[in-house]
């Protein structure tokens, strides 16, 4: 069967409220002011903004609460009853929970959204209904610093996937497996909040690393997938970010296979008993037993897609 193909209907505009999540956790003054901003410079005014708040210093704390009461209809300051350092996969739950939007858009705390952004992931739902998520391309952001040399290395991923298609459960995630696919960054990520229950949201056990494709890996397991050759977002790259020191450390290796055997255990809860996708999680837990080997050869792979044609 034919992938359908994604056109943006600019005369429907889906209507209902977006739930946008953003953790943050010492985040810079500048950096939180900014992705707030972009929030509120949406041309799609129907959204509400959850500031959770994961343990920060006085400092920010006061900034974010202040900027939560300077808007209090749409923008809400929560905190961990607990207190301290929770994590990103409790924060955002912690989001999830106190959600009232129909959609839910995720954004961190030193990332920034182009003001069309919403409009035009609502006008994808309204034309694809059936889509329980739309991401599009993401800009890998260094020329936030104004340096010339840094305004060279602003990068979109290859996709890995038609310009624009629908693509059914759940072979986004035998792609992401594969290496086919660029995984979204959670800034570009729009769901309904409907299509996954509260047991779905994201794990605890996940702190940082696999986070979000832990939530991806339970949506594109049981929803159709809308993709879209579009950058809607701005994805800042600096030394203090997780995945920045996360790629200084074995840090990465271990949370690769401890997310493989998270997934393992999850299909096999669900009786998700697709043979192409199974086939890929054996074979990519093979290849993560070595943590030379492995890494090599995922780089080795991902090159060889991009040669290839894109998913259709």
């Amino acid at each position: 069967m034919a992938t359908p193909v994604v056109t943006l209907n600019t005369d429907v505009l889906e209507s209902g409220l977006v739930t946008v999540i953003m953790p943050f956790l010492d985040t810079r003054e500048r950096f939180l002011s900014e992705a707030i901003e972009s929030v509120r410079d949406q041309t799609y005014e129907n959204w509400e903004l959850i500031l959770i708040n994961d343990g920060s210093a006085p400092e920010i704390s006061a900034f974010a609460a202040q900027i939560a009461k300077s808007d209090p209809t749409r923008i809400h300051y929560l905190t961990h009853q607990q207190g301290g350092v929770q994590g990103s996969s409790r924060s955002r739950n912690l989001g999830l929970s106190r959600a009232q939007g129909e959609y839910v858009a995720f954004l961190d705390s030193d990332d920034v959204w182009k003001p069309a952004k919403l409009e035009e992931q609502l006008r994808l739902f309204a034309t694809y209904p059936d889509a329980g998520m739309i991401y599009g391309n993401t800009l890998y952001w260094y020329s936030w610093t104004g340096r010339p040399g840094d305004r060279r290395r602003d990068n979109k991923p290859h996709l890995g996937v038609g310009s624009a298609s629908v693509v059914a459960p759940p072979k986004m995630l035998k792609y992401s497996l594969q290496g086919r696919i660029a995984v979204p960054c959670m800034c570009s990520v729009i769901m309904r909040r409907d299509v996954l229950s509260p047991d779905d949201w994201f794990e605890d056990e996940f702190d940082g690393m696999y986070d979000d494709q832990v939530l991806y890996a339970k949506l594109w397991a049981s929803a159709p997938v809308c993709v879209v050759d579009r950058c809607w977002d701005q994805y800042r790259q600096h030394p203090d970010s997780m995945t920045a020191q996360s790629g200084r450390s074995m840090r990465h290796y271990r949370s690769r296979q401890h997310y493989l055997d998270w997934l393992t255990r999850y299909l096999e809860r669900n009786a998700v008993q697709d043979p192409g996708l199974w086939r890929a999680l054996t074979y990519e837990k093979t290849i993560a037993r070595s943590r030379r080997f492995g890494s090599m050869f995922r780089k080795l792979r991902s090159l060889a897609w991009r040669i290839l044609p894109s998913i259709k």
